[in-house]
């Protein structure tokens, strides 16, 4: 029995040591396996979100370069086709002599061949590539005939005295109409003299109230 029991001290010992050893070792492995994964996992996160990020950035940025010459290129082509609709009239002539090819063909159509405006419109656009309402050109004649009326001198002078003599007996006949409607209308009668006075002063009155 004494020799038993050494034997079994010896041989559990060694046993124990391994276990130890063993167990020290798997738990050496398996920390440096956890410390590999951390490694591993770490670097693989890192990459992975700032590509993405940067991705996005360039997309957003391509997108605005892209969008602004579009935008610039509208608009250089909405002014360019609204230049036309913003084209004016050339200024009247004064004189036949100043006229230009498309006021001569005007005065031409419709005094010398009597066309419709309508033909008359088409023809002007023609010539001046400047669209044009329907009454334009027609106020546009009317301003050309006054300014290419030629007046002798003595006609002028008949313009003058006949331009007196209408005011004057205008303002003879105008107060006594005017005293014959307020009659008309259920009023007082009033001489021509009364109805005067009292229209300077309304409009004294009106004058001063305006001014305060």
């Amino acid at each position: 029995m004494s020799d038993f029991t050494p034997v079994n001290k010896t041989s559990s010992e060694p046993a124990s040591g391994r276990d130890t050893m063993d167990s020290s070792a798997i738990k050496n492995e398996h920390s440096s396996e956890s410390a590999d994964e951390d490694t591993v996992k770490t670097p693989i996160e890192a990459p992975a979100v700032a590509p993405k990020k940067r991705g996005r950035k360039k997309k957003e940025d391509n997108g605005d370069e892209q969008e602004s010459p579009s935008k610039m290129k509208k608009t250089t082509k909405a002014s360019k086709e609204g230049t036309p609709k913003k084209m004016t009239l050339p200024p009247t002539p004064a004189t036949y002599e100043e006229a230009g090819e498309a006021d001569r063909l005007l005065l031409h159509m419709k005094d010398v061949e009597n066309k419709p405006w309508g033909e008359i419109n088409a023809a002007w656009e023609a010539i001046t590539g400047i669209n044009v309402g329907k009454s334009t050109l027609g106020v546009r004649y009317m301003r050309l005939k006054a300014n290419f009326t030629v007046w002798s001198k003595d006609d002028e002078e008949k313009l003058v005295a006949a331009k007196k003599e209408i005011e004057e007996k205008f303002e003879v006949e105008k107060w006594s109409r005017i005293a014959d409607l307020i009659v008309a209308n259920g009023g007082t009668k009033y001489s021509t003299a009364a109805i005067q006075k009292k229209i300077k002063d309304l409009s004294k009155k009106a004058t001063s109230s305006s001014d305060e």
